[in-house]
């Protein structure tokens, strides 16, 4: 009796092993996701916002990868803003404690204009913050930096309408059942097994000779 249930100990720690690695497998197969919530004025985005192709990158300022990430999305920009829409939806995560302020100050900047410039320096400057105890202070000289009324800016970035887009972003990304940050979506499906530049070209190329 001893020895069978060792055997059973033994078949079930096998099974649960096989079906780990078969869920991981399934996880990493490349079937892309719907995009829950579509782009919609709330959004941020720049290049031709009237495209049929449109890509949504869901990110975190203070996300390593992100800050990889970020001069490719420049550059695809740079080639294919006056062909397609490029939109960012926040997602900050709980294990980056100062994510979330980064995104409302970003949006803060937003309501002087400012939005993509304050990104942009948020991912070039990530490692002078990422740590940093006086963070607030921080991303008031960037804003200070960027010619934004200082006043202003601190009044936008505590708004409920400020914490209340960040959140939605958020939570359209959850709906999503996004992996983590970052993730893109093209018209609406999840683009997985993305390396850099060249991946995200060959899909935007594809979309747009798929347009009638």
């Amino acid at each position: 009796m001893k020895n069978l249930i060792i055997w059973l100990i033994i078949f079930g720690a096998v099974g649960g092993l096989i079906a780990l690695l078969i869920s991981n497998q399934s996880g990493n197969s490349g079937v892309a996701g719907d995009l829950a919530v579509p782009v919609g004025l709330a959004d941020r985005i720049r290049g031709k916002a009237d495209s049929k192709v449109i890509l949504v990158e869901y990110s975190d300022f203070q996300c390593p990868a992100c800050r990889f990430w970020h001069p490719i999305l420049e550059g695809l920009y740079q080639d294919y803003g006056d062909r397609v829409g490029f939109v960012l939806r926040h997602f900050p995560l709980s294990q980056h404690k100062n994510a979330q302020l980064m995104a409302q100050g970003s949006e803060a900047a937003g309501q002087q204009g400012k939005f993509w410039e304050m990104s942009s320096l948020l991912f070039e400057k990530q490692k002078d913050w990422e740590s940093a105890s006086n963070v607030r202070d921080i991303l008031t000289g960037y804003a200070v930096s960027l010619g934004l009324n200082k006043e202003k800016f601190l009044a936008d970035m505590d708004s409920s309408e400020i914490k209340d887009k960040v959140n939605n972003d958020s939570r359209s990304g959850s709906l999503s059942k996004i992996p983590g940050t970052p993730t893109f979506f093209l018209n609406g499906k999840e683009l997985t097994n993305l390396r850099g530049y060249e991946d995200i070209k060959a899909a935007l190329d594809a979309a747009l000779s798929n347009i009638k």
